[in-house]
């Protein structure tokens, strides 16, 4: 099992919590000795996080490329180092894959109790989850033996150590947990072939709300994961679906929101598990 997470600053205010707590919740993340690629921006890695890894760092920055599935695009670099288990890949957000387009979204309007924290910056950032799986993928497969053989890449929110309330041991036991049962059944049956989702409400909800301006919580949001094939089915899926949302309809809302049109056009991608935003997160994902 391969985390991979993301962190971008600068695209909402929350009075709750600062780019500090932020940092710290991400390091418990990656304080649990499992894979992870941390997409990251390299000021914020220099200023918050180098010197508060509890690992070695190796120095040499290295680079790699990726292939945007899109007509007439060429190939983006990106630069990398490791630390132990850690990858840290340097990502500003110009390099959003939405962030060129984000003039498009001139009717941008949400139902929101929140409007400095739901800003378009955040949106975007929100809907590269997917995005950051395909690129993990494609780093792996042009620089690791290991990447060619049967792996599964699971999408972790930067934050989610907010959820366990203090609770590091919980924390960590779970993680390990979702890892091994990952890994057994990676050994037995292979690769998922479906994108596994924390999910909050029955996907059969009957929801009145407006879905392009009101949140809705069939998904979680905080955690999916799926092998090599269906996350880049799924990114491919969800790139669509964002442009043809900022085209047709000139706004952009929340991720999960635009998981429940996919699934509904795509049900067989996907896989559903009973979750909420607590420490329960991670108990049924296998």
């Amino acid at each position: 099992m391969n985390i991979v997470t993301g962190f971008v600053s600068g695209i909402n205010k929350r009075g709750d919590r600062d780019l500090s707590k932020y940092i710290a919740f991400g390091l418990e993340l990656m304080a649990v000795e499992i894979p992870i690629t941390v997409f990251i921006e390299h000021s914020v890695f220099e200023k918050y996080v180098r010197n508060n890894l509890r690992i070695p760092i190796d120095n040499a920055i290295q680079t790699f490329f990726y292939k945007p599935p899109l007509e007439d695009s060429e190939p983006q670099y990106y630069s990398y180092l490791i630390a132990g288990h850690i990858r840290f890949v340097f990502f500003e957000k110009t390099d959003l894959f939405l962030w060129q387009h984000q003039s498009s979204a001139t009717a941008f309007s949400l139902n929101t109790g929140n409007p400095t924290k739901d800003t378009l910056e955040y949106m975007m950032v929100q809907c590269q989850k997917s995005e950051w799986l395909a690129i993990s993928d494609a780093l792996s497969r042009q620089y690791e033996v290991e990447g060619r053989g049967k792996k599964e890449y699971v999408w972790i929110d930067f934050g989610v150590f907010h959820m366990f309330k203090g609770k590091i041991d919980v924390f960590q036991i779970e993680l390990y947990k979702m890892r091994n049962r990952v890994n057994r059944r990676i050994l037995q049956y292979g690769e998922s072939t479906r994108v596994l989702f924390a999910r909050c409400w029955d996907p059969n909800h009957s929801f009145y709300g407006d879905i392009y301006r009101d949140v809705n919580w069939t998904f979680a949001g905080s955690v999916f994961g799926g092998g090599s094939a269906a996350i880049l089915r799924f990114a491919q899926l969800m790139r669509d679906k964002c442009f043809q949302i900022l085209n047709e309809r000139h706004t952009l809302m929340w991720e999960i929101n635009i998981w429940l049109l996919i699934y509904r056009e795509h049900p067989d991608l996907f896989g559903l598990y009973p979750s909420d935003h607590s420490e329960i997160i991670f108990l049924h994902y296998a």
